[in-house]
């Protein structure tokens, strides 16, 4: 948890939402690339 919290403290929600966004993203790029 108190990772969590130095990983995304002063940062907007709609920020934290773009960059799960993008992890999510990412995770299904590393899946394609492992094909």
């Amino acid at each position: 948890m108190n990772n969590w919290k130095s990983k995304y403290s002063g940062m907007e929600v709609s920020d934290i939402k773009r960059m799960k966004q993008l992890e999510a993203e990412n995770a299904e790029l590393k899946k394609c690339m492992q094909r």
